[in-house]
Parts: C-alpha cells; sequence; structure tokens
C-alpha cells in the first residue's frame, strides 16, 4: 500500500459514498496510521485504547464505527478471547478501483465494437448508394458546362498570396499559448524534504516528521509546490501550534486536513490542551532556505 494515494482513493470514496460517517472516517485514517506504523502487515492488531486516543471516540463508538466499516467493505477484523486486542485487514481501495476500471473498460469496450462494426456498414451502404448518384450528377454537370460560355471579366479573381501568408504567421504567431515554466523560486519535493531532516531549529519527534512528511507529499501531488520562505513559515507555524496544542493535536489534524482533501492546514480546528512533548523554538539566527539550498545543492545532497 502507499500512505497517500490509499488516502486520495478514500477520499474519492467518501464523495461517491456521503452515508459514511464522520466516526468511521476518524476510525478508518486511525487504522490507516496504524497499518503505516507496522510496515504495512496484512493482519495487525490494535488496543481499543489506542483507537480512543487517537480518534476521540467512544469505546461503543468505535464499535459500531468499525462494524460500519465492515459492512461497506473497507475493513475487516477479528475478535479475540481475554483481554487480547482485536486483529483488523485493511482493505485496499486503489486495488479495489484498478479492478472496478478494469472491468468498466472491458465491457465498455465490447459495447463500442459492437456498435462501431454497425454504424461502419450502414455509412458503407450509405457512401456506395452516395458515389452512384454523384456519378450520374458528374455526367450531367459535363454535359450543361460543354454547351455553357462564361461572359466577359466573369473569372474568379486569384487571391493574394502574400496576406493570406502574412495572415497565417500572424496565427502561428498569437494562436499557440506560452509554455507554462516552472518558477525559479519554487522548492522541489526533495528539497522540502531536506530541510525537514536537517533544520535542526524543530525538534519534531518521529511521528509528527512523518506527518509533516505525508503532508509535503500531498501537496506535491496537488501540484502545490512551496517557496523556500513559504516552507519556513509552514515549518514555524506547525512548531507553534505543537508547543500549544501538543504534537498528538497537530499530527491527528494534519491526517484529518489530507483525508477531506483541504489545500490548507486548518488550524482553527485544534482545541487548546497542556503541552505534552518538544522544547520551545531555538531563537538563534538562521539562514534563509534559498541559501541553504545552495549550499546543499555544492555537497551534493540535494539533486
Amino acid at each position: 500500500m502507499n500512505y497517500i494515494t490509499e488516502i486520495l482513493a478514500f477520499y474519492d470514496y467518501i464523495e461517491s459514498n456521503p452515508q459514511i460517517t464522520d466516526t468511521c472516517i476518524c476510525l478508518w485514517y486511525a487504522l490507516m496510521y496504524q497499518a503505516n506504523k507496522t510496515g504495512w502487515q496484512s493482519e495487525f492488531s490494535v488496543a481499543i485504547s489506542t483507537l480512543k486516543l487517537r480518534t476521540s471516540l467512544s469505546k461503543d463508538a468505535i464499535y459500531r464505527a468499525r462494524n460500519k466499516l465492515k459492512q461497506f467493505g473497507l475493513i475487516d477484523f477479528k475478535e479475540r478471547t481475554g483481554n487480547q486486542s482485536a486483529n483488523y485487514i485493511l482493505k485496499s481501495l486503489v486495488s479495489f478501483k484498478q479492478t472496478q476500471s478494469a472491468t468498466h473498460y472491458a465491457t465498455q469496450t465490447a459495447s463500442q465494437s459492437a456498435t462501431q462494426t454497425a454504424t461502419q456498414t450502414a455509412n458503407i451502404n450509405k457512401l456506395n448508394e452516395t458515389k452512384q448518384n454523384k456519378t450520374r450528377d458528374n455526367e450531367e454537370s459535363e454535359k450543361e458546362i460543354n454547351s455553357f460560355s462564361p461572359p466577359p471579366h466573369s473569372q474568379p479573381q486569384p487571391e493574394n498570396i502574400s496576406e493570406n501568408a502574412e495572415k497565417a504567421n500572424n496565427i502561428n504567431k498569437g494562436g499557440r499559448p506560452p509554455k507554462v515554466r516552472k518558477k525559479s523560486e519554487d522548492m522541489t519535493r526533495d528539497e522540502c524534504l531536506y530541510f525537514l531532516e536537517n533544520d535542526s531549529t524543530y525538534e519534531f519527534s518521529a511521528e509528527l516528521r512523518d506527518s509533516v512528511k505525508d503532508w509535503v507529499e500531498y501537496k506535491y501531488q496537488r501540484n502545490q509546490p512551496y517557496v523556500p520562505i513559504g516552507f519556513k513559515s509552514q515549518l514555524t507555524e506547525i512548531d507553534h501550534k505543537r508547543q500549544k496544542y501538543g504534537e498528538l493535536a497537530v499530527t491527528a489534524l494534519i491526517s484529518l486536513c489530507i483525508s477531506n482533501g483541504w489545500k490548507g492546514i486548518i488550524w482553527d480546528k485544534l482545541t487548546e490542551k497542556a503541552n505534552v512533548t518538544g522544547p520551545p523554538v531555538k531563537q538563534e539566527e538562521q539562514k534563509s532556505y534559498t541559501e541553504l539550498i545552495a549550499e546543499a545543492r555544492k555537497r551534493g545532497e540535494i539533486p
């Protein structure tokens, strides 16, 4: 499985299945996070207490949501005896869409081939009939032309060739839209990930750093690149919210924004909590990302 493609496929699924509830969406994403954390094992276990922490849902709400997800065919789970956690199996939406598309294509191709064959046969018959009619009309027209003498000055005048050439040249110059070029100040995806790993200003935990990586992948798949000052400002804002609300809340919010297909991180959805992890931001002076990119390229660390 691929984390980002599965999330995007799930968002498409939500749009075509409005009956899926918010609790189902929240639980699906928590299970997707756990599957990614276990290295995409085909079957994994996770405690109800962990799911309660990651979704803010009650135990009963989690039970109802996972039953609905199983009915939708998105997951499967197996209860275990005693105090053992249930085992979960996450179904790949990307694989489901590919199978569905292949079936639809095969059906559509067969239908189109039958329709096209019938249409071509009818067109050939009509074309033969038209040719026969044209042959008769041409023979009659030749007889009329041979007996006709045009009056003086009735011959058509030749077109101004140089004027037509100039018009065609003007169309070629202005008729084609200019090629869109990448802005020189845009950062590449690799540059963003490089600074996320190497900028010591932000002491993110491994989980929060992975979540920010997912956000960068998501932005570049949507063709929304960062400029250096914008990416630095984004990291600073994430670190500020981390100190105010805690890393768990920020990680959950980034996941929610990706799963809903939002263009940016909606910070208004955070509720204030005590700071649970991470030291404050270092206040030492930092070089601009433009300068750091140039230095990293000289060292061969960025292609």
